[in-house]
């Protein structure tokens, strides 16, 4: 089985349409997204009532101050996961979550207590910051440039490195894994073996 692993940047408001076009580039039997199953129910069951907090520092244009913009799209499903879910659907592709449920749970549970927190929320609020969209540009201008000095491997990359093992070794087809940028370089070290094609997903359109 072949392998190219594709590299994003969390909350992309165009990382939905961009990654559509690169599954459909790429045409995987397998797709694989680093989202746990955790996240994804947290997302759904307590988002809408997480969102409903945030509402309230809506302007009159209906518009967010840039840091709630943030946090309001932390909590729709990733859309990494709605992409894949979409073209798997239509392709017959398999999918497959392989993100980390112990990891998420320990990042997620402060969410309420500390990021959703009134007093967190006013202070947001009235914060300076660029718009989400321009938060994402401008990681996107760094990652190319990083990338090269991120190969130390951690014990997730290791993981997940493991997981990707066993259909690379026992399949046939093309399998295309879903990932944050920085686990590019050490996922294509560890899986080196199988001659990983890395793509970056910024290099696709938004649009169709």
């Amino acid at each position: 089985m072949s392998l190219t692993i594709v590299g994003t940047v969390h909350l992309d408001p165009a990382g939905y349409g961009r990654l559509l076009h690169a599954l459909a580039a790429i045409g995987p039997d397998l797709v694989t997204v680093d989202v746990s199953r955790f996240a994804v129910e947290f997302r759904r069951s307590r988002g809408p009532a997480f969102l409903d907090r945030i509402s309230r520092f809506r302007r009159a244009d209906g518009t967010l101050p840039p840091a709630l913009e943030a946090v309001a799209a932390q909590l729709a499903v990733p859309y990494e996961l709605r992409a894949a879910e979409d073209w798997c659907r239509a392709s017959s592709a398999l999918l497959t979550q392989v993100g980390n449920d112990d990891e998420s749970r320990a990042l997620l549970e402060c969410f309420e207590t500390e990021l959703m927190s009134s007093e967190n929320l006013a202070r947001l609020a009235a914060e300076p910051a660029p718009s989400l969209a321009a938060q994402v540009r401008r990681q996107w201008e760094t990652v190319r440039r990083k990338v090269r000095n991120r190969d130390a491997v951690t014990p997730a990359d290791e993981r997940i490195a493991a997981i990707l093992g066993e259909p690379l070794a026992s399949s046939q087809g093309h399998l295309c894994h879903v990932t944050g940028w920085t686990h590019l370089a050490p996922l294509a070290k560890l899986l080196e073996r199988w001659s990983p094609e890395i793509l970056y997903l910024d290099d696709f359109p938004a649009e169709s």
